[in-house]
């Protein structure tokens, strides 16, 4: 029997998100890529939407897949600073009413054996003022498995809360995370520039 090891996931996974990339590819240019008309957008045989309402009026749900590798170095538990990679994949559902729930899986990849982080989240996001202010809460389960050497903090349940305001391209945020088993938690306070390109794949 063959052992799991992060490298054997890693390379097991590569592979999946190439096959998930393809069949998303495949799947937009009948989605995606169908053209939007300004003038008039036809939802169903009985229901049709005029000029009058404009395409970014409408609410929808859909789902968010992210996939990232990083090789932060960090300093793990006094020891010189060390890059530990690990990729880490997200599925998000968000619903038009601001209701949102997902789960996020890190996996880490130069441990000798299986380690993970796995974390499901259930939040509500709210906009006020044409979107000048935003709010966020949410509630997240947290598991780790694996080589202790990769754990950060022993914890199971945390609360977020995060708000920001928007200003053309600029975004001024506070966010706060709480660990209910202990009396730890983070605070953050950013500012951001956004920028944002429309077309670089496909039309709308």
């Amino acid at each position: 029997m063959n052992q799991i090891t992060n490298k054997n996931l890693a390379y097991n996974f590569k592979w999946v998100l190439f096959n998930l990339v393809l069949l998303f590819l495949l799947m937009s240019n009948t989605i995606i890529g169908q053209d939007l008309h300004e003038d008039s957008l036809q939802v169903d045989d009985s229901i049709q939407i005029s000029d009058s309402l404009e395409l970014e009026d409408i609410e929808f749900n859909f789902v968010m897949l992210d996939f990232t590798y990083t090789n932060n170095k960090i300093k793990a538990k006094g020891q010189v600073d060390e890059s530990i990679p690990a990729f880490i994949n997200d599925i998000t559902f968000l619903h038009k009413t601001g209701l949102n729930a997902g789960v996020m899986l890190t996996n880490y990849l130069q441990a000798d054996s299986l380690s993970y982080d796995l974390d499901f989240q259930l939040g509500y996001q709210k906009y006020f003022f044409d979107d000048l202010i935003d709010i966020d809460l949410s509630y997240s389960y947290h598991n780790y498995s694996g080589i202790t050497d990769f754990e950060g903090i022993n914890y199971k349940h945390t609360l977020n809360f995060s708000t920001g305001i928007t200003y053309e391209n600029i975004y001024l945020y506070g966010d706060g995370t709480f660990y209910l088993d202990n009396e730890n938690y983070f605070t953050d306070f950013g500012l951001a520039f956004l920028l944002d390109f429309d077309d670089l794949i496909f039309n709308n």
